[in-house]
């Protein structure tokens, strides 16, 4: 389906980009998530660089850098609904220690439309599935921001739809009816320049030891769940990126709680990684998080019902 245009979007590369019915087809070819996470395997994963053209990846970034920063906010293990990984012997999602902010862009604001059009395009890395969901925002980590060990397992309740497997969003009807989902692949899109590793804000794959900098203009994707942690960030500098899931119906695992490691416990073994990359599966965790979801989990389900009352409200 067509993206929305709506929004005027001023930043001519991706203005013109996203026209281009044929290039914005083959990046969604080139992107699919239904070939590149073939079946259901827990622990799949995924890397690829230069996902957009230059230009069009330099005007994405001048949108989130343009936000206001009242449009963002601030996650904390305090009010995610989470407390001292220590404490609780639990990881998953709001059940760690973190830090960082987000933006729905849900604000009538040009600079928000932009970004909504963006997540759309996103949104189109799983063909149209009524029993698939999506929600994206962008994040901001400055300095002294991080994540502790988690695995993105967490449930979501979404509106229900009434529609064909292989209708769009836009071509679905919702009803009254909430259904649980689960979350089922995350990706994030890195904005940043000119990062290294001694910034902290890295991604640690614990499954295989990787340290993932973040390069601008590119994508790591998995499948939930996939246990990982971001380093602390130590520079003034801000760190940018577009992150969000993939939620499917159903329960798709049992939330539940873990043993604390030791102190003594070996130490995860880090190989820095940069660069183009393909895809690769790894075994799956049997580590998975407690019962407890974050305001991030549901955002998905935040941003569908809030469009739906606007709908109500016109009606």
């Amino acid at each position: 389906p067509p993206l929305s245009m709506e929004s005027d979007l001023g930043h001519s590369s991706l203005k013109s980009w996203l026209k281009d019915s044929k290039a914005v087809e083959s990046w969604v070819k080139r992107f699919n998530f239904s070939r590149v996470f073939r079946g259901h395997k827990v622990g799949q994963y995924a890397k690829f660089s230069q996902v957009f053209p230059t230009k069009v990846a330099e005007d994405i970034l001048q949108l989130v850098e343009s936000l206001p920063p009242s449009s963002f906010e601030k996650s904390l293990a305090e009010n995610d609904s989470g407390v001292a990984r220590e404490e609780t012997s639990s990881y998953g999602a709001g059940s760690t220690q973190h830090s960082f902010s987000g933006a729905g862009c849900l604000e009538q604001t040009k600079s928000a439309q932009r970004l909504r059009d963006v997540f759309s395009l996103f949104g189109r890395l799983l063909p149209p599935h009524s029993k698939v969901h999506f929600g994206f925002q962008v994040g901001l980590y400055e300095k002294g921001d991080y994540i502790e060990a988690h695995d993105d397992a967490a449930y979501s309740d979404f509106p229900a739809r009434k529609g064909g497997e292989e209708e769009s969003d836009s071509e679905q009807v919702e009803d009254a009816s909430m259904v649980k989902c689960s979350r089922e692949i995350a990706v994030i899109f890195y904005l940043t320049k000119d990062w290294s590793e001694d910034l902290g804000g890295c991604l640690i794959d614990h499954e295989t030891g990787e340290v993932n900098v973040p390069e601008f203009n590119s994508i790591v994707a998995f499948r939930i769940p996939r246990k990982h942690e971001v380093t602390k960030c130590t520079s003034d500098r801000k760190r940018w990126s577009i992150f969000g899931w993939f939620f499917r119906e159903g329960e798709a695992y049992k939330l539940q709680s873990i043993p604390t490691p030791k102190e003594n416990e070996t130490t995860l073994k880090r190989k820095r990684v940069k660069g183009p990359g393909g895809s690769s599966n790894a075994p799956s965790t049997k580590e998975q998080p407690a019962p407890r979801v974050s305001p991030l989990a549901s955002l998905g389900t935040s941003l569908s019902t809030k469009r739906k009352r606007k709908k109500k409200k016109l009606k």
